[in-house]
């Protein structure tokens, strides 16, 4: 995909959660972000040789060979995963969705009951196992598997979008309806059920209801008609979601995507949901910031940054965002200790220290606001001076002459 690269790693279930990782993990997920899928590989090897006990490190090359469709290399990983730790519940309900991929419907219903007997809880085994029944036409059996992954978790839309085909299969009309329509209030930017509800009301004689439905579908399907491009890269996030909808990294990955095509409340419905998934995480409560801002509430804004600052102390964006947000709210010397932090942790960052003056300005303190960007101009490349050495220019003309600093 050009001009950005998307963490796809898997659409199955990982060991870990993308926010928190093993080192090694960590590493194979940022070369994946760059595109550099061998790198990832070699990392994996290299660590496995080191360690050949690594349960994730096999699940992430099954993860990276899966995603090329090369399931039998993925298969061989994670049965090496599991001759070392013959109760990994997590490979087993890997291997099921692989086998599952693969139309081996014995073999993989028999790796999903595995992991369901290891681990009752296990995500993604329960549902995996409710689409498998789908795929064999065995609608009230799938309806019995979703329903039951629905009590681990009833607000993941993709489990309500699956009962609502089980229903629909059945000749439960207005039920999958309803199912549909829980699915695409859990998930805004979920197209088909937003048109299998419209479907689905059509046919039982509730023409508001369809319209209303295939108004919200058509505003979705603006975003895929932008170009071929943007659509391939919808397309991915969104199979990524459907696949393994209990990883956070995919809805942060959607999210991330309607953000930047200015789809702003299905961003923020994804980035909510990472926050249920991962409680806390201070990327998402930053974009969610972002967004709160962008839409002209600052107050919302600001508590999303002041979160993010206080889980990532370090977290020198946080700091730079919440300060835009206090001077947005005229609060500038709220923003002051927010643009102090900014440039503490990042001073190689030319816009807070510029942001730093500015509110240093609305404080009326000029002599201030040259002295910061004094000081951001010893530490910023050479590249980066302009935008600093024009805005201290302007405030030295405000400066009476016996007030501006000496030397630079």
């Amino acid at each position: 995909m050009k001009g950005r690269s998307w963490v796809l790693l898997l659409c199955w279930g990982l060991p870990w959660r993308v926010f928190a990782q093993p080192a090694e993990v960590a590493q194979v997920q940022a070369l994946l972000a760059q595109g550099r899928q061998e790198e990832a590989i070699r990392v994996c090897r290299e660590s496995l040789a080191r360690d050949s006990t690594a349960l994730p490190l096999y699940t992430a090359l099954a993860a990276i060979y899966a995603r090329e469709g090369r399931y039998s290399l993925a298969i061989e990983q994670l049965e090496c995963a599991l001759r070392f730790d013959p109760g990994y519940a997590l490979g087993y309900a890997n291997l099921g969705g692989l086998y599952t991929k693969l139309a081996d419907y014995p073999r993989a219903e028999a790796q999903l009951r595995r992991a369901l007997e290891l681990d009752p809880e296990q995500p993604g085994a329960r549902r995996r196992l409710g689409e498998l029944c789908l795929d064999t036409q065995q609608p009230a059996l799938a309806e019995e598997h979703l329903r039951g992954a629905l009590e681990q978790d009833p607000r993941d839309a993709t489990l309500h979008f699956s009962l609502g085909k089980a229903l629909e299969a059945q000749g439960k009309a207005e039920e999958a309806r309803q199912a549909m329509l829980r699915a695409g209030h859990l998930d805004l930017g979920f197209e088909e059920a937003h048109f299998r509800a419209a479907t689905l009301a059509r046919r039982l004689g509730q023409s508001a209801a369809a319209d209303s439905a295939l108004a919200v579908y058509r505003h979705l399907q603006g975003l895929g008609q932008r170009g071929e491009e943007q659509a391939k890269i919808l397309r991915e996030l969104r199979k990524a979601v459907l696949n393994t909808p209990e990883e956070a990294v995919h809805h942060y990955n959607l999210g991330t995507f309607y953000a930047e095509q200015g789809y702003l409340a299905e961003a923020l419905n994804q980035f909510e949901r990472v926050l249920e998934l991962a409680p806390g995480e201070a990327r998402t409560l930053n974009r969610i910031g972002n967004i709160h801002l962008q839409e002209q509430r600052p107050a919302e804004a600001l508590r999303a940054y002041a979160e993010a600052a206080a889980r990532a102390p370090d977290f020198a964006l946080a700091h730079l965002n919440a300060g835009q947000a206090c001077m947005q709210l005229e609060r500038p010397s709220q923003a002051l200790a927010h643009y102090q932090k900014a440039v503490a942790l990042a001073p190689q960052v030319p816009l807070a220290w510029r942001q730093l003056a500015l509110c240093f300005l609305a404080l009326e303190a000029p002599a201030a606001a040259d002295s910061a960007l004094g000081r951001g101009l010893e530490v910023v490349g050479l590249q980066r001076r302009q935008e600093l050495e024009v805005l201290r220019e302007k405030i030295r003309r405000r400066i009476p002459e016996e007030e501006v600093p000496s030397g630079r």
